[in-house]
């Protein structure tokens, strides 16, 4: 083969290394958003339930909590957005609702109606946190330094949200 086409070979040969190398260090992989959508859609989630509790109870602890806990997430959703922005990732509406829960709608009017509403509504937004730490934690590895750096804050707010004394 004729030198100047192997020169071209290694040189595009060494482009399509450093741009799969760049892909994997900075986490700008498709799969990485993906995750993030998804972490995103159950922020989503929580923060729409936590809105809709006035409905169900009067409690201010129960409204102080779930105010906390909206602030927090919503902070970290705007973080994760931006980070997405950043990124020319856009969510579809189907992925912010992908972990929308008609049940969890159904279980908390129930509560309310058998007058379990706080016990309920504390066991179900406990598991939807741990739930959501979970998917922080497995997706951290999956992304770039600037959206692990998201993520590890969203876990810490997630571990002090956790010590409430109605979620212990």
């Amino acid at each position: 083969m004729p030198k100047p086409v192997l020169i071209a070979i290694g040189v595009l040969f060494t482009l399509i290394l450093l741009i799969i190398i760049s892909s994997i260090l900075t986490g700008r992989g498709k799969a990485a958003y993906i995750k993030l959508a998804d972490v995103v859609a159950q922020q989503q989630e929580i923060v729409r339930v936590d809105n809709s509790i006035g409905q169900y109870t009067q409690d201010s602890n129960t409204k102080a909590l779930a105010a906390t806990v909206n602030v927090t997430l919503a902070g970290s959703q705007s973080q994760l957005l931006g980070y997405l922005v950043k990124n020319k990732y856009k969510i579809k509406p189907n992925q912010l609702n992908a972990h929308r829960s008609p049940a969890t709608d159904s279980e908390l009017k129930t509560a309310h109606l058998n007058n379990r509403f706080e016990p309920v509504y504390y066991d179900r937004l406990k598991k939807s946190l741990k739930d959501y730490q979970s998917n922080l934690q497995t997706t951290r590895p999956q992304v770039g330094v600037n959206g692990q750096k998201i993520l590890d804050q969203a876990s810490a707010n997630v571990k002090v949200l956790l010590t409430a004394p109605e979620l212990l």
